[in-house]
């Protein structure tokens, strides 16, 4: 319980210092806490989850989170009505996810320490897509965290704490340029025979996405 309140302190402190200093045009402000649990329905805007997700490593698994993202670019069209046409909406297309990485155990220097791992990194596509409008737009992206090389640095290791950084990486609409989101560290509890599943849904149900008062299984548009 110690463990868990540490990184629980750990991850608002990584969260609210993201948002200090923060000038990115795609900032990911936080983890999606479900609107509706039963149902296993995300929107944007709703409650963010502080708690520190566990993953058993005996249990395995795919390792699903929601996030909520903002997009802070500027519509230009709101400072010139019809000066252009182009779009500052914003598209992801992959999530890249990186092993204990530097910049936060540097920063933060968890206690107690972190698991020795390899920092590694990987990028896979995501579970869910989805347009974010420019000027403050807000979307959820459900994403697999792990898969190849990380899943198997996880599931061989002891008991212990990791942080996953996590980037959407996607493109501006209007000019297809490239343009990644901020990185945001979360930090997980390994612990072997916790028998708590990993996944936020019940088994067998599908993550959904509720948009504009419509509920899509698995995109908003």
């Amino acid at each position: 319980m110690k463990r868990q309140h540490l990184l629980a302190v750990l991850a608002a402190a990584a969260l609210m210092g993201c948002r200090a200093d923060n000038g990115a045009s795609i900032e990911i402000t936080g983890r999606a806490f479900p609107t509706d649990v039963k149902g296993c329905t995300y929107s944007p805007g709703g409650d963010v989850a502080l708690a520190t997700p566990v993953y058993d490593p005996v249990l395995g698994g795919p390792f699903r989170v929601a996030l909520y993202v903002r997009n802070n670019l500027v519509d230009p069209n709101k400072i010139a009505p019809g000066s252009t046409t182009q779009s500052n909406n914003w598209s992801a297309q992959s999530v890249k996810v990186r092993l204990n990485p530097s910049q936060f155990v540097d920063r933060y220097h968890p206690s107690p320490a972190l698991l020795d791992l390899p920092q590694l990194e990987t990028v896979h596509p995501l579970l869910t897509s989805s347009v974010v409008e420019a000027d403050g737009g807000e979307a959820t992206f459900i994403v697999d965290l792990l898969n190849d090389g990380l899943a198997a640095a996880i599931l061989g290791s002891p008991d212990g704490s990791v942080v996953l950084g996590i980037t959407l990486q996607g493109r501006v609409n209007g000019d297809g340029s490239r343009q990644d989101s901020t990185e945001f560290p979360l930090p997980v509890l390994i612990q072997a025979n916790s028998y708590i599943d990993p996944r936020p849904c019940p088994t067998g149900s599908v993550f959904t996405l509720s948009c504009d008062g419509q509920v899509f299984n698995g995109s908003c548009r």
